[in-house]
């Protein structure tokens, strides 16, 4: 169990926009579901304030990727991968700006191939040296974001959505159980915040079963992770290159 890991920026920006996002979306869960008078914010919230969120993602990646593709380019180091990397999300950035996913199986199954790509790698006990994979606390945001979910079962796409949620989910647990070197002081808060979340998701199931649009809401933390993954590269890159200086 390791607390005292080394404190890393990218870590509290990450762990904090996610718990204030998570908090944002539970309240007003909470509220639609207890509250006579709030009863419509949820459906308010996702015609508006989802996309905007989503919007503010699609920034953060776009303002990251120039910043590091910039940053690479003053270095006397020729990085072609990372270059390639960068100018790739930047073009995903504004194709999805321009031409939304928000209603896309594509787009949900990238996701899903990632997170259960990553987490069955931590499971098999792969080098944690890989820093291109994505961390545990980005595998944590994303098995929240599957969570939002209708769990009506009117199809086949709600089926294989459900039961990639919970392999997902039996994956991190036993990455939990087997590899706990994986998981610092950050990760255990996180996973804390995932599971009252899960709670509040299984409590409020009804305000999903009413409607199906709440994509918004779960893209706002399929795009905060891949923001956070970002960020992760980022730093790890940039840290590598200071030994070789």
């Amino acid at each position: 169990m390791n607390f005292y890991q080394k404190i890393h920026t990218h870590k509290v920006v990450f762990s904090s926009l996610f718990f204030l996002l998570f908090l944002f979306n539970v309240e007003t869960l909470l509220l639609s579901h207890f509250s006579d008078d709030f009863s419509q914010l949820f459906f308010l919230f996702e015609n508006h304030v989802y996309d905007f969120i989503v919007k503010l993602d699609y920034l953060g990646l776009i303002g990251v990727s120039l910043i590091y593709l910039l940053v690479l380019i003053v270095k006397p180091f020729t990085l072609t991968r990372q270059k390639c990397a960068c100018v790739g999300i930047l073009c995903l950035s504004f194709y999805a700006w321009n031409f939304p996913v928000k209603d896309s199986l594509i787009a949900l199954y990238i996701f899903y191939f990632v997170l259960l790509a990553t987490l069955l790698w931590r499971f098999l006990g792969a080098s944690m040296k890989q820093s291109f994979l994505p961390s545990i606390n980005i595998c944590i945001v994303w098995i929240f974001a599957s969570s939002l979910q209708s769990f009506r079962f009117l199809s086949v796409s709600d089926c294989v959505d459900f039961s990639l949620f919970i392999l997902a989910l039996i994956l991190l647990i036993l990455v939990l159980i087997y590899h706990k070197r994986l998981f610092g002081l950050y990760e255990y808060a996180n996973t804390l915040i995932l599971i009252v979340g899960l709670s509040v998701v299984v409590l409020c199931s009804s305000m999903f079963i009413q409607t199906k649009e709440y994509y918004g809401m779960r893209l706002g933390f399929y795009f905060l992770g891949l923001l956070g993954w970002l960020l992760e590269y980022v730093h790890n890159t940039l840290r590598r290159l200071e030994h070789q200086i």
